[in-house]
């Protein structure tokens, strides 16, 4: 599978041997995480190569972490699967946690992804549903047997060979490398960890609103790595948690088909339930996704014909040979004299105070040259030989293709948009915009979307032009040295604050009578509700007074009715809080639309009512569907014409379709069908005549019966029988 040059090799025994007390020995940097970096390292114990990650300052510190960090890593390393990295050791080494895990060699799907989007090539479906299949296995095992829920994205899932002929995916082994860090951190602070913008979009709505997750999450994610693999794309691209916000909250996600035709109608139907926006409306567990994906043919997968020519198809195992050779990021952590590579503690002064709970910029993996601050011009080697110097006046430069872009480089290989230099008061750092060809700092390719600082030192290869900084000429003098920032403690009220802040769905309200400040939260600022059901909305009042305050709470709006509050008057004392919850219960009734609502929540202060706090939710009512149908008359003779009356009595337009038959032969009907267009608490009435194909001579009257069936798209369907009567010429 693996040429020999990208082979595990057995490492040398180091020769600055750890201390007795230091078991693993650091070597290179395989990459970093949105809470801790992956290195490389050797077990001194054992006498074999390993993988350490060492979780962040920044992380271990926030509150409740770190004293579930160890019992969760050892949960996980207590199953075993072969879709799980193994885990062989946990510890804490003074105030730094480090995890210990088998070493797998070669890319993450991530990377396959992006070297499939650039070699505009796509896994066929059999192998695209079959790798998401075998994922969703292990992680229904993982859950089953630890309670917890992991990672799930594209960059927690890398391979190992295996012998598994009777797999589509022979020989490889799709495994999941995430340890369920993430389900320790409060709601909303996983967010500032990500600096991938392309991850957002596996987020699921709950978790980038901030709220509390669980395994429907991980089907969401899954979901939208379907939707990945058989599209080619994600189905919305954001660069911002605020953009990711605006999308679940506004925008439907387009649908599998809708891009890509020929996707088979079941495989279309399981992602949509996988990516419903509502937790309720998705599987459950894991293991339903796995169950439904496992019930699809190979041969449905097989006969997928593509819409377009254009995109090349391959295999996994194929196409994994052709790109299993990962760019390799460069360690630019700090070493350690005495003992090279040894796990060395982040050590604190004593006394000095405890890290800032802000997370500050994620340190570059790509490059170990020292970020100058001072002012800097940009030299540029161009085709000829001539050098070419831009002015780095403004915080942001853009390098590509186009007009439109700071620097213009007009060649083939260099993408339209292709890269990004960053001045951020302190330093410059070089940005990898997803370009086709590679962004290359001191000869190391960027990941797709990578950032790195950039020092005067280092060297950018875009395509063949060369990029370095120079110093500017208002440069020369001296510069002063910065003075660095007083560390931030963070008590715990302002965490809570700051969380809540971070979080879209919660939104602080203040009134401050007499200049003493009041507030209630919202627990959401978006609810989902259907007609005729009841949902609640958490409101926290608190009171900062130093006296006790009477509060009053009321819901303005056109959707007031339908809303009241358990408690609507409240005495807080000083310094109290308080849980309320608001009751919103739409009427199932057509004039409840399936729209967007907007509720206007007031609270207002007794001694000072002039005062008031106010807060929007939006309330998005379900459609819901319901119709009657009747027949007018119910019973007529032939070339006689009866009425279907369908009064619609859903709260949306909805498309109904009237279809009739008879199995008599002597009756016949010009149509045998039509379809109305129905708006809530509308009525239509459809025409059915049926004809004499030949009347008899002689002979009594006979009744012939007419079915009738009245559906909707959403499968609902109400059936009706006519009675038909025929004379003959000369009755009887």
């Amino acid at each position: 599978m693996q040429p020999a040059e990208n082979q595990p090799q057995t490492p040398e025994e180091p020769t600055n041997r750890a201390p007795a007390n230091e078991r693993y020995v650091l070597q290179d940097l395989l990459g970093p995480g949105r809470l801790g970096d992956v290195y490389r390292g050797w077990d001194a114990n054992l006498e074999q190569a390993v993988a350490v990650k060492q979780i962040k300052a920044e992380v271990a510190a926030l509150p409740g972490f770190g004293e579930r960090v160890i019992p969760s890593v050892r949960a996980f390393g207590r199953v075993i699967h072969p879709g799980i990295v193994r885990v062989t050791d946990v510890g804490q080494s003074e105030a730094d946690y480090y995890v210990v895990m088998e070493l797998l060699q070669g890319p993450h799907l991530a990377y396959l992804l992006e070297q499939l989007r650039v070699h505009q090539q796509r896994l066929t479906l059999l192998h695209g549903v079959r790798l998401v299949q075998t994922v969703a296995q292990a992680a229904h095992v993982v859950y089953e047997q630890s309670g917890q829920h992991y990672r799930l994205m594209p960059t927690k899932i890398k391979f190992r060979s295996t012998y598994a002929p009777q797999s589509v995916l022979h020989p490889l082994q799709p495994v999941i490398v995430d340890l369920g860090l993430a389900h320790l951190l409060p709601p909303g602070w996983l967010l500032q960890f990500v600096h991938d913008p392309q991850m957002l979009t596996y987020f699921s709505p709950e978790e980038i609103l901030g709220e509390t997750t669980d395994i429907r999450s991980d089907v969401y994610t899954l979901g939208m790595l379907l939707f990945v693999l058989i599209t080619g794309r994600a189905p919305f691209t954001v660069q911002t948690i605020g953009e990711a916000v605006d999308i679940h909250l506004n925008r439907p996600l387009p649908t599998p088909q809708s891009i890509q035709p020929a996707t088979p109608a079941i495989l279309a139907a399981i992602v949509t339930k996988a990516l419903a926006p509502q937790p309720a409306d998705r599987y459950a567990t894991i293991g339903q996704l796995y169950a439904a994906l496992a019930a699809i043919p190979d041969d449905v997968l097989t006969a997928f014909v593509p819409a377009s020519d254009d995109v090349r198809y391959s295999t996994l195992p194929f196409f994994y040979e052709e790109h299993q050779a990962e760019p390799k990021a460069v360690d630019s952590s700090p070493k350690n004299d005495k003992h090279p590579g040894v796990i060395l503690p982040n050590k604190r002064p004593h006394g000095a105070s405890p890290p800032s709970l802000t997370p500050s910029p994620t340190p570059s993996l790509l490059s170990s040259t020292p970020v100058t601050a001072v002012p800097m011009v940009l030299e540029v080697q161009m085709l000829d030989g001539e050098s070419r110097r831009v002015p780095l006046t403004e915080g942001v430069l853009t390098i590509g293709r186009t007009p439109d872009n700071g620097l213009v480089l007009d060649e083939p290989r260099v993408s339209r948009q292709h890269a990004r230099v960053e001045f951020d008061g302190q330093g410059y750092h070089i940005v990898d915009l997803r370009s086709a060809n590679g962004t290359f700092l001191n000869k190391e390719r960027l990941p797709a979307g990578g950032r790195a600082p950039w020092g005067n030192e280092a060297t950018v290869r875009i395509s063949k032009f060369t990029l370095r900084l120079v110093a500017s000429p208002v440069a020369e003098a001296p510069v002063a040295e910065p003075v660095a920032p007083e560390p931030l403690v963070v008590d715990a009220a302002q965490i809570y604050i700051e969380l809540l802040k971070r979080a879209i769905e919660r939104t602080r309200l203040t009134c401050s009578p007499d200049g003493v400040t009041a507030a209630f939260l919202l627990g959401h600022t978006t609810l989902d509700v259907t007609p005729g059901e009841r949902a609640t909305l958490p409101l926290i009042i608190i009171n900062q007074q130093a006296t006790a305050a009477f509060f009053d709470l009321v819901v303005t709006g056109p959707a007031a009715p339908w809303c009241s509050f358990d408690l609507p008057h409240h005495e807080l004392q000083p310094g109290e809080q308080r849980e309320v919850h608001l009751l919103i219960t739409p009427p199932r009734q057509t004039q409840t639309r399936a729209d967007t609502h907007l509720l206007q929540i007031v609270m207002t202060c007794r001694q000072t009512p002039t005062q008031t706090a106010q807060g929007q939710v939006r309330l998005k009512v379900r459609p819901f569907a319901a119709f009657r149908a009747t027949l007018m008359p119910a019973q007529i003779r032939a070339g006689e014409t009866l009425q279907v009356a369908v009064e619609h009595q859903g709260n949306r337009i909805q498309n109904y379709k009237v279809a009739w038959h008879t199995d008599a032969p002597d009756l016949y009907f010009e149509e045998t069908q039509e379809e109305i267009t129905l708006a809530p608490g509308e009525t239509k009435s459809v025409a059915i005549t049926p004809f004499l194909s030949k009347q008899r001579w002689l002979g009594g009257a006979r009744e012939h019966r007419v079915a009738i069936q009245i559906s909707t798209t959403n499968a609902q369907m109400q059936r009706l029988e006519a009675l038909i009567t025929s004379r003959s010429r000369l009755p009887l």
